[in-house]
């Protein structure tokens, strides 16, 4: 009994500390996208993903009022975002279309359905994709999947 319960809290042990790993990278991510440069002016408080100039990124599911804010700190970046609500109100045979127009995809996992997860997989791996899982709906899980897109790309890995 004694062995289950350690290897249990071994296995929930490990889950904490990756969770906290992911945390710490979002915040890192964020804090590096968002806090003022030192000596910027008003007009370039924060540098913008150089990587992301003329991206077409599709972000699928998600929370209207989160859209709002991803979508605008996208176009400040000069890339283009494209949005499907994951099939609640748009159908989901339209994400064949919409993957193969955008050059990366990003879903939350806490807002977007299991089907519509396996069927962006699926479309992703059919078009060499690549997709990206976000913890969250938040705009810092957006900045750090950002980060590990821009990573994808300095490892010489195909992002069209």
């Amino acid at each position: 009994m004694l062995r289950a319960a350690l290897s249990e809290a071994q296995t929930a042990l490990r889950d904490a500390n990756a969770q906290a790993q992911q945390l710490s990278d979002e915040l890192a991510a964020a804090e590096a996208q968002l806090s003022p440069l030192q000596g910027a002016n008003a007009d370039s408080q924060r540098t913008l993903p150089a990587h992301l100039k003329g991206a077409r990124l599709l972000y699928v599911g998600g929370r209207p009022g989160h859209i709002h804010r991803i979508r605008t700190f996208v176009e400040e970046a000069q890339a283009e975002l494209l949005h499907h609500d994951g099939g609640v109100e748009e159908r989901k045979g339209l994400l064949a279309g919409v993957v193969s127009r955008a050059d990366a995809i990003f879903f939350p996992v806490d807002c977007v359905s299991h089907d519509t997860v396996a069927v962006l997989k699926r479309l992703c791996r059919q078009t060499g994709k690549p997709y990206l899982p976000l913890r969250s709906t938040s705009l810092t899980s957006f900045i750090a999947a950002l980060h590990r897109f821009e990573r994808l790309g300095l490892e010489g890995s195909s992002l069209t």
